[in-house]
Protein backbone atom coordinates (compact mmCIF):
# COMPACT_ATOMS: atom_id res chain seq x y z
CA UNK A 1 0.00 0.00 0.00
CA UNK A 2 1.28 3.36 -0.91
CA UNK A 3 1.46 5.61 2.12
CA UNK A 4 0.58 9.25 1.92
CA UNK A 5 1.60 11.76 4.53
CA UNK A 6 -0.56 14.60 5.64
CA UNK A 7 -3.41 15.42 7.85
CA UNK A 8 -5.98 12.63 7.76
CA UNK A 9 -8.74 14.95 8.48
CA UNK A 10 -7.78 16.95 5.47
CA UNK A 11 -8.66 13.89 3.52
CA UNK A 12 -11.80 13.69 5.43
CA UNK A 13 -12.45 17.20 4.40
CA UNK A 14 -12.25 16.19 0.79
CA UNK A 15 -14.60 13.52 1.68
CA UNK A 16 -16.96 16.21 2.66
CA UNK A 17 -17.36 16.91 -0.96
CA UNK A 18 -19.73 13.99 -1.09
CA UNK A 19 -22.37 12.91 1.45
CA UNK A 20 -25.06 10.55 2.79
CA UNK A 21 -28.68 9.94 1.81
CA UNK A 22 -31.05 7.04 1.25
CA UNK A 23 -29.85 3.99 -0.68
CA UNK A 24 -31.84 4.86 -3.80
CA UNK A 25 -31.07 8.56 -3.59
CA UNK A 26 -29.76 10.15 -6.78
CA UNK A 27 -27.13 12.86 -6.60
CA UNK A 28 -25.46 14.33 -9.67
CA UNK A 29 -22.57 16.76 -9.53
CA UNK A 30 -22.93 19.36 -12.25
CA UNK A 31 -20.72 22.13 -13.63
CA UNK A 32 -21.98 24.28 -15.20
CA UNK A 33 -25.45 23.83 -13.67
CA UNK A 34 -27.33 21.04 -15.44
CA UNK A 35 -24.23 19.51 -17.11
CA UNK A 36 -22.88 16.35 -15.45
CA UNK A 37 -19.34 16.84 -14.12
CA UNK A 38 -16.94 13.89 -14.20
CA UNK A 39 -13.59 15.63 -13.81
CA UNK A 40 -11.23 16.34 -10.96
CA UNK A 41 -12.34 17.87 -7.69
CA UNK A 42 -9.85 20.16 -5.90
CA UNK A 43 -10.50 21.73 -2.49
CA UNK A 44 -8.47 23.92 -0.14
CA UNK A 45 -9.06 24.50 3.56
CA UNK A 46 -10.32 27.82 4.85
CA UNK A 47 -8.01 28.73 7.70
CA UNK A 48 -7.21 25.54 9.68
CA UNK A 49 -8.92 22.20 9.92
CA UNK A 50 -9.03 20.95 13.49
CA UNK A 51 -8.70 17.38 14.62
CA UNK A 52 -9.44 16.80 18.32
CA UNK A 53 -8.61 13.59 20.19
CA UNK A 54 -8.27 12.79 23.88
CA UNK A 55 -4.49 13.22 23.56
CA UNK A 56 -4.15 16.15 21.13
CA UNK A 57 -5.69 19.03 19.22
CA UNK A 58 -4.09 19.20 15.77
CA UNK A 59 -4.53 22.20 13.42
CA UNK A 60 -3.64 21.90 9.73
CA UNK A 61 -4.15 23.65 6.43
CA UNK A 62 -4.86 21.23 3.62
CA UNK A 63 -5.61 20.63 -0.03
CA UNK A 64 -7.42 17.60 -1.35
CA UNK A 65 -8.00 16.17 -4.80
CA UNK A 66 -10.30 13.48 -6.09
CA UNK A 67 -11.91 12.12 -9.24
CA UNK A 68 -15.66 11.75 -9.71
CA UNK A 69 -16.30 7.99 -10.05
CA UNK A 70 -20.07 7.85 -10.34
CA UNK A 71 -23.29 9.80 -9.96
CA UNK A 72 -26.72 10.05 -11.52
CA UNK A 73 -30.01 8.16 -11.47
CA UNK A 74 -30.36 5.74 -8.54
CA UNK A 75 -26.80 6.37 -7.25
CA UNK A 76 -25.05 8.85 -5.01
CA UNK A 77 -22.10 10.93 -6.14
CA UNK A 78 -18.81 9.16 -5.40
CA UNK A 79 -15.37 10.71 -5.49
CA UNK A 80 -12.21 8.64 -5.12
CA UNK A 81 -9.62 10.69 -3.26
CA UNK A 82 -6.34 10.87 -5.19
CA UNK A 83 -4.23 13.19 -3.09
CA UNK A 84 -3.84 15.22 0.09
CA UNK A 85 -1.25 17.76 1.11
CA UNK A 86 -1.13 19.26 4.59
CA UNK A 87 0.83 21.70 6.70
CA UNK A 88 0.29 21.43 10.45
CA UNK A 89 1.06 23.94 13.19
CA UNK A 90 2.35 21.36 15.64
CA UNK A 91 4.62 18.32 15.59
CA UNK A 92 2.06 15.54 15.09
CA UNK A 93 2.74 13.36 12.07
CA UNK A 94 -0.03 12.00 9.81
CA UNK A 95 0.40 9.00 7.53
CA UNK A 96 -2.41 8.01 5.19
CA UNK A 97 -2.54 4.28 4.69
CA UNK A 98 -5.50 4.69 2.31
CA UNK A 99 -7.48 7.73 1.14
CA UNK A 100 -10.83 6.08 0.54
CA UNK A 101 -13.93 7.32 -1.25
CA UNK A 102 -16.23 10.24 -0.49
CA UNK A 103 -19.95 10.22 -1.18
CA UNK A 104 -22.29 13.16 -1.45
CA UNK A 105 -25.98 12.61 -0.76
CA UNK A 106 -28.30 15.42 -1.75
CA UNK A 107 -30.51 16.25 1.20
CA UNK A 108 -32.17 19.40 -0.12
CA UNK A 109 -31.89 22.17 -2.67
CA UNK A 110 -28.16 22.88 -3.03
CA UNK A 111 -27.15 20.88 0.06
CA UNK A 112 -25.75 17.40 0.60
CA UNK A 113 -24.22 15.26 3.32
CA UNK A 114 -20.63 14.15 2.77
CA UNK A 115 -19.45 10.74 3.97
CA UNK A 116 -16.16 8.85 3.82
CA UNK A 117 -15.45 5.14 3.56
CA UNK A 118 -12.09 3.39 3.42
CA UNK A 119 -9.85 6.17 4.72
CA UNK A 120 -7.22 4.93 7.16
CA UNK A 121 -4.70 7.24 8.80
CA UNK A 122 -2.16 7.09 11.58
CA UNK A 123 -1.51 10.05 13.87
CA UNK A 124 1.80 9.79 15.76
CA UNK A 125 3.93 11.83 18.13
CA UNK A 126 6.50 10.82 20.77
CA UNK A 127 5.57 7.14 20.55
CA UNK A 128 1.81 7.73 20.84
CA UNK A 129 -0.03 6.18 17.87
CA UNK A 130 -3.71 6.90 17.15
CA UNK A 131 -5.12 4.87 14.25
CA UNK A 132 -8.27 6.27 12.64
CA UNK A 133 -10.65 4.83 10.07
CA UNK A 134 -13.82 5.83 8.21
CA UNK A 135 -16.70 3.53 7.32
CA UNK A 136 -19.71 5.42 5.97
CA UNK A 137 -18.60 8.18 8.33
CA UNK A 138 -20.39 11.52 8.06
CA UNK A 139 -17.81 14.26 7.63
CA UNK A 140 -20.08 17.25 7.13
CA UNK A 141 -22.18 19.14 4.60
CA UNK A 142 -21.54 20.32 1.04
CA UNK A 143 -23.24 23.59 0.12
CA UNK A 144 -23.25 24.11 -3.65
CA UNK A 145 -22.56 27.24 -5.69
CA UNK A 146 -26.26 28.07 -6.03
CA UNK A 147 -26.57 28.36 -2.25
CA UNK A 148 -23.24 30.12 -1.62
CA UNK A 149 -23.53 32.46 -4.59
CA UNK A 150 -19.95 31.53 -5.55
CA UNK A 151 -17.60 28.72 -4.59
CA UNK A 152 -19.08 25.48 -3.22
CA UNK A 153 -18.11 24.91 0.42
CA UNK A 154 -17.72 21.81 2.57
CA UNK A 155 -18.39 22.37 6.27
CA UNK A 156 -16.74 19.65 8.36
CA UNK A 157 -18.33 18.31 11.52
CA UNK A 158 -17.40 14.67 11.68
CA UNK A 159 -16.18 12.01 14.08
CA UNK A 160 -13.56 9.47 13.04
CA UNK A 161 -13.35 6.14 14.87
CA UNK A 162 -10.22 4.88 16.59
CA UNK A 163 -9.34 1.32 15.65
CA UNK A 164 -6.99 -1.50 16.64
CA UNK A 165 -3.38 -0.73 17.35
CA UNK A 166 -4.06 2.68 18.91
CA UNK A 167 -2.17 3.70 22.04
CA UNK A 168 -4.07 3.62 25.33
CA UNK A 169 -3.44 7.39 25.52
CA UNK A 170 -5.71 7.90 22.49
CA UNK A 171 -8.71 6.77 24.51
CA UNK A 172 -11.40 4.53 23.06
CA UNK A 173 -13.71 7.15 21.70
CA UNK A 174 -13.66 9.11 18.46
CA UNK A 175 -11.65 12.00 17.04
CA UNK A 176 -13.59 15.11 15.99
CA UNK A 177 -12.90 16.91 12.70
CA UNK A 178 -14.02 20.52 12.19
CA UNK A 179 -13.29 23.23 9.64
CA UNK A 180 -14.24 23.96 6.05
CA UNK A 181 -13.01 23.54 2.49
CA UNK A 182 -13.58 25.68 -0.58
CA UNK A 183 -14.05 23.72 -3.81
CA UNK A 184 -11.76 25.47 -6.29
CA UNK A 185 -12.12 22.97 -9.16
CA UNK A 186 -14.58 23.12 -10.72
CA UNK A 187 -15.06 26.82 -10.14
CA UNK A 188 -18.84 26.32 -9.74
CA UNK A 189 -20.24 23.02 -8.46
CA UNK A 190 -23.93 22.12 -8.15
CA UNK A 191 -25.91 19.23 -6.65
CA UNK A 192 -28.77 17.94 -8.79
CA UNK A 193 -31.07 14.93 -8.50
Amino acid sequence: MKQMKGFGLAVAMCSCLFGVAGPASATTLTSPAGSAYTGEIHAVSEEHLRFDTVVANVDCSATATGKVESHGAEVTAKVALTGLATTCTNSWHFTFVSLGVLEVHRTGEGVGTVTSTGMTLNLTRFGVVCNLVTNNTTLGTLTDSQKTGGTATIHLEGKLSLHTGSSVLCGNQTATLTGSYLVTTPDSLYLDQ
